[in-house]
C-alpha cells in the first residue's frame, strides 16, 4: 500500500469463498480492538492464497447478480472462470467494506488481492491510514480493485518490460564501452560550436551560441536554443557523436541533435527539415566535417534539383550528397 503507517492487522481463519466471510472480518478487527478515530480514513488490503482457486468449493458459491457486467452471463454453470473469480472476489470486498463501515471505520479505498502465501486458509487483513482523505471530507470516490493473482500480474508485466530493460541495459554498457575504448569522441564544446560557425552564413559567433545553448541530453546528443538559458560553458566537455545535424529555424532558435547514420540524416533533412517552411537552413556533420548535400525532387517519374528555399511543402524530397566537395 501506499501508506506506511499500519492503523492494524489481523489474520482470520476462513475461506475467501464463505458467504460469512465479511462478517467474519469485521468480527475479528472488532475483537482485535484496533484504534482508530473518526478523522483517519482508512485503506483496507486483504490478501489470501491463490491455490483456493483449486478447491471445487470455491466454484460452489453463490453469485450476487449485481456485481455482473453487462457481458457475463449470469448462469453459474456457464459463466467463464476468470469473470467468476471476478465476481466473487468483487462481492467479497465490498461486502467486507459494508461491515467494517458498520464498525465505523471509514474506509477511501479497499482492494483484494490473490498472492502465493502459503496459508490456504488464512485471509490477512490490514487496514492503512490514508493521509490523502484524513481530517478531510468523506472522499466522493471511493477505489475498490480486484487483483485475482498478484503473482501472474508480476510475471506478465516483467515480461512485457524485459524487452525495454533489456535495449536499455546494453544502450547502456554499449555507451559505456564506446567511452574504454575510445570510440566516442569527446571535445570541449567551443570545439563543437567552432565547427557549426565555420560552415555557416550566420551572424553568429561561439560565444553568442554558447550563450544560449542548453544541454537536454548527451546520449543521444541533443543541445537546443534556449532565450537566457545557456547550460553550457566553452570548456564544457561533451561526447561527439559521428554525425550531427544542426538545424536553424527562421528566427533565433537552432538546435544540434545526434543521428545514427546518413540514412536517418535524410529523414530529418526531407521529412523535419526542409520541408518544413519555418527551416531555414540544416548542416550535417560527420566528425565535425561538413558533408554537403543537394536536393532533389521527385515528380511524374522525373527527378530534378530543387533548391532549398523552394523546397518547403514537398511531399518526394530526395538528398544527393556532394561527396566531390568533401
Amino acid at each position: 500500500m501506499e501508506n506506511k503507517e499500519l492503523v492494524g492487522e489481523v489474520e482470520i481463519s476462513v475461506r475467501i469463498y464463505d458467504s460469512k466471510f465479511s462478517s467474519e472480518v469485521a468480527a475479528a478487527v472488532s475483537k482485535a480492538k484496533i484504534k482508530w478515530n473518526i478523522n483517519t480514513y482508512c485503506k483496507v488490503e486483504i490478501v489470501f492464497d491463490t491455490c483456493i482457486y483449486e478447491t471445487p468449493e470455491f466454484y460452489k458459491a453463490k453469485l450476487d447478480k449485481k456485481f455482473f457486467n453487462k457481458n457475463m452471463k449470469i448462469d453459474n454453470k456457464e459463466i467463464k472462470k476468470s469473470d467468476f473469480i471476478y465476481v466473487l472476489l468483487n462481492q467479497q470486498l465490498n461486502g467486507t467494506v459494508e461491515a467494517l463501515n458498520s464498525l465505523g471505520i471509514p474506509i477511501s479505498s479497499a482492494t483484494i488481492i490473490g498472492d502465493k502465501t502459503n496459508h490456504t486458509d488464512i485471509i490477512k487483513i490490514s487496514i492503512w491510514k490514508d493521509e490523502e482523505y484524513t481530517n478531510n471530507p468523506d472522499p466522493f470516490l471511493k477505489i475498490f480493485s480486484v487483483t485475482p493473482d498478484r503473482q501472474y500480474l508480476i510475471e506478465r508485466t516483467a515480461q512485457a518490460l524485459a524487452p525495454l530493460i533489456l535495449k536499455e541495459m546494453r544502450k547502456g554498457s554499449f555507451q559505456e564501452f564506446c567511452r574504454k575504448e575510445g570510440t566516442r569522441k569527446t571535445e570541449k564544446a567551443e570545439c563543437l560550436f567552432k565547427a557549426i560557425i565555420d560552415n555557416t552564413n550566420f551572424d553568429l559567433s561561439v560565444t553568442d551560441m554558447l550563450s544560449s545553448a542548453k544541454l537536454l541530453s548527451m546520449w543521444p546528443l541533443i543541445i537546443e536554443h534556449k532565450s537566457n538559458e545557456g547550460t553550457i560553458q566553452p570548456h564544457t566537455i561533451v561526447d561527439i557523436p559521428e554525425y550531427i545535424i544542426f538545424t536553424k529555424s527562421k528566427g533565433s532558435s537552432w538546435s544540434i541533435r545526434e543521428v545514427s547514420d546518413l540514412k536517418e540524416a535524410e529523414k530529418c533533412i526531407t521529412k523535419l527539415g526542409y520541408n518544413l517552411k519555418g527551416t531555414e537552413f540544416m548542416l550535417v556533420l560527420k566528425d565535425l566535417q561538413p558533408l554537403p548535400f543537394s536536393l532533389m525532387k521527385a515528380e511524374n517519374g522525373c527527378f530534378s534539383f530543387i533548391s532549398k528555399e523552394d523546397a518547403a511543402s514537398e511531399k518526394n524530397l530526395m538528398v544527393c550528397w556532394d561527396t566531390n566537395k568533401t
